[in-house]
C-alpha cells in the first residue's frame, strides 16, 4: 500500500513539474530509480532522466554516485552525456567502492547548474575482491607455492584451479613439483557473490644436466682440451672453471694445451634458480718436438729415393707412412728404384708415450730424361769443338772430358770448346739433368782432333788491267792436300792455281784459298785489283780548215783524252809518217808540204795506265789547195781547234776592212755569245774564249758587211 502511495506521489509531482514548466521557463531534472538496489563494485548502473525547460548549449549531464552514507560531498562521477534533452546515463561502479547499503545516485547539469532528486531507495554495493595470483618458479622436486598477493582481503572465499589441481586455500602449495605442474593457475575470490579472478603462469624448471662430456681425459701438449656439457633447455647458463681457466659456454676449447693445463675442471649448468655441477680430471702429457723430414736428393723415376727424419727430443721412436699407405717403422727410408707411385705426402712421426708429432714431406717423383744421343763438329787443331746432345726432354747437358779435366754445360743446347789441340782428343761423356734435378744415364762419344794443313804460300800478279789475265797460285803442302779458290761474284775453282781472262773490274776483291787435308782445312786470302782500261781518244783541228791558196800555213792540233800525261805523237800524210812531226801541234805549207787532196792524220801512243788499245789514229783531214790563189765567195774563214774546250781561234781573210760581228747560238736558238772583231787589213786572227759555255754543238755566225757566214762549233768538256 505504501508503494502504491509512493507511486501516486511521484506521478503528481511529475505532473506538477510538467505543468509548471509549460507555464514558465524554469528547468526541471528528474530521474527514474534503478529497478535493482543490489550491486557489486565494477557493475554498471543505468539511470533514465527527464529534462524540462531550456538548457544552454554546451550543457553536460553527469551521473553522480554518493558515498555509503548517501552524501554527495565526495560524490563520484561515473558517466556524462552532452545535451539539453531527456535521456539516460550508464556508468560503472568503481572497483574501489567499499561495501555499504546507503548509496544514492542523481543527475546534475552544468548549464545551468542544477541537480535532480536521488533515487527513492538506497543502493547496496558489495566491494568485489581483487585477487593477485602469484606463483614463484620452482625446480623439479621442490615445492611449488601459490599466493594471493592481496593480503588485506577478508570475508572472502577462494578457489585455485590449474593443471590437475584444485584448492580452496588462499595460499596452497604443491610438494615435489614436476614439470607437469607447470602451466596457468586461476585464483577466484568471492565476497557475497561478487567474484573476480586472477591468472598466473607457474613454471617448474628442470634441473640442468652438468655431467661433462670430454674428448679425452689424457692429452698431449699442443692438443686442444675439449669440454662439453649436455644440451639443456633454452636459457640455461653454463660455467666452466679449472686451472687458471674460466669460461661461460656449454662447449669450450682450450687450444695448444700445456702441462700447466692439467687438473680438475668443474662444469656447472644453471636454469633459472636450478643448477647442477660435475667434475672431470684432465692430464696433459709432454709432446716430442716436431720432427724435421728431409729428402736427401731429387726424387726421380727409376732412381733411388731416400727420406730421413730427426727430432730434438731424446728417446722417441720413428716411423714413416709413404703415399701408398705402407708404414716404415724406421727413422729413414731408402727406396732403390722409385716410381711415380711414391709421389705424394710422406708423413714422418716421432712418438713419446702416447704423444706423437708429425711432419709432412711432399715428394713428386719426376720423370727421368732418357739417355742422350751425341754428336760433334770441329775436329781440327785451333778450331772450336761443338758438342751436341739430344734427349727426350729439355734439360742441362753436362759434358766432361776426364783426360783434360774439361767440363761445361748448357740448357738443351750444344757446348763449344774453343781452340782445341791434339791433347783434347779422347772420350767425352754427357748426361742430361732436367729442371727437377733428375739425371739421365751417361752417353759418350770419341772425339779425334787432327792437325790442319800448313798455311800456303800465295802468288798473285795483281794489280792487272782490264782485258788482261789474272793469275793466282798456292803452294807449300803435301801432294795429298786439295785446294779450292773462291772469289767475288760467287766465283769458285778447284786446284792450287787460278787463271781468269780477260780480266774485268768486277773481279776485284778478296780471293780465299782453302787447303784441305782429311777433315781439316786451312784458309788463306789475298786481295786482287783489276784496274779499269783507259781507251784513248784523239781529234785533230786544222786552221784554217777551208780551201787555202798555195803558201798558206795550215796548223794542225791533236787533242787527246785517256791517253796519259805524256802521250807520243806521230803525224802522217797519206798514211806515211811525216818525218820529225812528233808534237801535238803540226804546221805545214799549202802547195809545198802538202798538196791538194792530201790526207793528214795523227797516230797517238798512250802512256796512261792500262791503255786499251795502247795507240789510236785520228780521223783523216783532207787538204784543199786553190789552184788560182783566189777566195771562195770573197771570204775564207776557219776555226781551230774544233772541237775545242775553253778557247778557239778564228782565222782567215774577209772581203772587208770593217768590223766583223761574231755570235754563238746554242741548239735552242738562243744567242749565248757576241763580239765585234776588227780585221787587220783583210785578215782575221782572233782567239775566242768559251769557258763559260756548256759542252755541246753550237752555230758560229759571222756578219761580214751585209753577208753572213755560218760555221759549226763543238765545245767539249
Amino acid at each position: 500500500m505504501s508503494n502504491l502511495w509512493s507511486l501516486i506521489r511521484r506521478f503528481l509531482l511529475l505532473f506538477y513539474c510538467v505543468f509548471m514548466a509549460r507555464e514558465s521557463s524554469a528547468q526541471i531534472l528528474s530521474i527514474s530509480s534503478p529497478s535493482d538496489t543490489l550491486f557489486c563494485s565494477g557493475d554498471t548502473i543505468r539511470v533514465a532522466f527527464s529534462a524540462f525547460g531550456t538548457f544552454n548549449a554546451g550543457n553536460i549531464f553527469s551521473l553522480r554516485l554518493s558515498d555509503a552514507t548517501g552524501s554527495f560531498t565526495n560524490a563520484v562521477t561515473i558517466d556524462t552525456l552532452p545535451g539539453t534533452t531527456s535521456g539516460f546515463l550508464e556508468g560503472g561502479i568503481p572497483l574501489t567502492t567499499v561495501t555499504g547499503a546507503g548509496y544514492r545516485v542523481r543527475i546534475e547539469s552544468s548549464s545551468p547548474p542544477m541537480q535532480s532528486g536521488t533515487n527513492n531507495r538506497p543502493l547496496t554495493i558489495i566491494q568485489t575482491p581483487l585477487p593477485n595470483a602469484v606463483a614463484p618458479s620452482a625446480c623439479v622436486g621442490d615445492t611449488l607455492r601459490l599466493f594471493d598477493g592481496d593480503t588485506s582481503v577478508t570475508d572472502v572465499s577462494f578457489i585455485w584451479s590449474g593443471p590437475s589441481f584444485t584448492s580452496f586455500d588462499k595460499n596452497p602449495f604443491i610438494p615435489n613439483a614436476q614439470l607437469s605442474a607447470s602451466g596457468t593457475y586461476l585464483l577466484t575470490a568471492d565476497r557475497q557473490g561478487c567474484k573476480r579472478s586472477s591468472a598466473v603462469v607457474a613454471t617448474v624448471n628442470p634441473i640442468p644436466v652438468s655431467a661433462p662430456i670430454i674428448g679425452s681425459p689424457v692429452l698431449c701438449e699442443g692438443d686442444s682440451i675439449k669440454l662439453t656439457m649436455p644440451t639443456n633447455p633454452a636459457g640455461t647458463i653454463y660455467q666452466w672453471s679449472g686451472p687458471g681457466f674460466g669460461n661461460n659456454g656449454r662447449s669450450v676449447v682450450i687450444p695448444n694445451a700445456t702441462i700447466a693445463n692439467s687438473g680438475i675442471y668443474t662444469g656447472r649448468a644453471t636454469l633459472g634458480t636450478c643448477s647442477s655441477s660435475d667434475l672431470v680430471a684432465i692430464t696433459v702429457n709432454p709432446t716430442p718436438a716436431k720432427p724435421v723430414a728431409v729428402s736427401e736428393f731429387a726424387a726421380c723415376n727409376m732412381r733411388p729415393l731416400s727420406v730421413d727424419a730427426t727430432s730434438t727430443t731424446p728417446g722417441v721412436s720413428y716411423s714413416w707412412i709413404d703415399p701408398t699407405g705402407f708404414i716404415h717403422p724406421t727413422q729413414g727410408v731408402y727406396i732403390s728404384t722409385a716410381s711415380t707411385t711414391y709421389s705424394g705426402d710422406w708423413i714422418a712421426s716421432v712418438q713419446l708415450g702416447n704423444c706423437i708429432s708429425r711432419d709432412t714431406l711432399t715428394i713428386t717423383v719426376q720423370p727421368t730424361p732418357g739417355q742422350p744421343t751425341t754428336s760433334y763438329t770441329g775436329g781440327c787443331v785451333g778450331d772450336s769443338l761443338i758438342l751436341s746432345a739430344t734427349s727426350d726432354m729439355p734439360g742441362v747437358n753436362k759434358w766432361y772430358h776426364l783426360a783434360s779435366g774439361y767440363s761445361d754445360s748448357a740448357f738443351s743446347a750444344p757446348v763449344k770448346r774453343a781452340n782445341i789441340q791434339l791433347t783434347d782428343s779422347g772420350m767425352y761423356k754427357v748426361y742430361v739433368v732436367s729442371a727437377a734435378g733428375c739425371a739421365s744415364d751417361t752417353d759418350s762419344i770419341r772425339v779425334i782432333i787432327a792437325d790442319k794443313p800448313v798455311l800456303p804460300n800465295l802468288s798473285s800478279n795483281s794489280p792487272v788491267c782490264a782485258g788482261g789475265t789474272l793469275r793466282l797460285g798456292a803452294t807449300g803442302n803435301a801432294v795429298t792436300t786439295t785446294y779450292s779458290w773462291t772469289g767475288p761474284g760467287s766465283y769458285s775453282v778447284a786446284g792450287p792455281d787460278l787463271t781468269r781472262t780477260p780480266a774485268t773490274t768486277d773481279m776485284t776483291g778478296t780471293y780465299v784459298v782453302t787447303v784441305t787435308s782429311g777433315a781439316c782445312s786451312t784458309l788463306a786470302q789475298t786481295q786482287v785489283e783489276v784496274k779499269p782500261a783507259n781507251t784513248p781518244v784523239v781529234t785533230i783541228a786544222a786552221g784554217p780548215d777551208a780551201a787555202v791558196t798555195p803558201g798558206t800555213l795550215i796548223t794542225f792540233k791533236a787533242v787527246t783524252q785517256n791517253s796519259g800525261s805524256n802521250p807520243a805523237y806521230q803525224w802522217q800524210k797519206n798514211g806515211v809518217p811525216f818525218p820529225g812531226a812528233a808534237d801535238s801541234i803540226f804546221t805545214v805549207r799549202a802547195g809545198i808540204d802538202v798538196a791538194d787532196k792530201d790526207k793528214v792524220s795523227v797516230l797517238v801512243r798512250s802512256n796512261a795506265e792500262c791503255p786499251l788499245p795502247d795507240s789510236i789514229t785520228s780521223y783523216v783531214f783532207t787538204v784543199s789547195v786553190k789552184n788560182d790563189g783566189g777566195m771562195i765567195g770573197g771570204d775564207s774563214v776557219s776555226i781551230y781547234p774544233n772541237p775545242a774546250k775553253m778557247q778557239f781561234t778564228l782565222q782567215g781573210v774577209v772581203s772587208t776592212t770593217q768590223s766583223v760581228a761574231v755570235a754563238i747560238i746554242n741548239m735552242a736558238g738562243a744567242q749565248v755569245y757576241e763580239a765585234m772583231l776588227q780585221p787587220y787589213g783583210n785578215s782575221l786572227n782572233h782567239p775566242i774564249t768559251t769557258d763559260k759555255l756548256s759542252p755541246g754543238v753550237y752555230l758560229l755566225r759571222l756578219k761580214i758587211g751585209e753577208r753572213y757566214l755560218n760555221k759549226r762549233l763543238i765545245i767539249t768538256e
